[in-house]
C-alpha cells in the first residue's frame, strides 16, 4: 500500500491523499531463486508510488514537486515522448 499526496502550488486547499493497494497473488511471490524478499517488495512499492506520482504530475500545472518516503532524488522532468523513446531502447 502506498499513499501519495497531491496539491496545486497556488491553492490554499490541503493536499489530497490517494491510498492505493496492490495484493500479490501466489505466482507473483516467487522469483527464479526463491520468494520475494522484504527489500524487493519495498522496491516494487516505491516504483508503483513513483509511477502514480508521474501520472498525477502529467495533469498538473508546472512547477511540480513530488516527495516520497526515503532519500530525496532530483532529476530533470521528461516529456511523454522522451519517456516513450527511452522505454523502447
Amino acid at each position: 500500500m502506498w499513499a501519495p499526496s497531491a496539491c496545486a502550488h497556488d491553492s490554499s486547499e490541503p493536499p489530497r491523499q490517494y491510498t492505493l493497494c496492490r495484493l500479490l497473488s501466489d505466482e507473483q511471490l516467487y522469483t527464479a531463486t526463491g520468494t520475494l524478499t522484504e527489500e524487493m517488495v519495498a522496491l516494487m512499492r516505491d516504483l508503483n508510488e513513483r509511477r502514480y506520482l508521474v501520472e498525477l504530475a502529467e495533469d498538473a500545472a508546472p512547477p511540480v514537486v513530488t516527495f516520497t518516503d526515503g532519500p530525496m532524488s532530483c532529476g530533470a522532468p521528461k516529456t511523454k515522448a522522451a519517456r516513450a523513446g527511452s522505454a523502447s531502447t
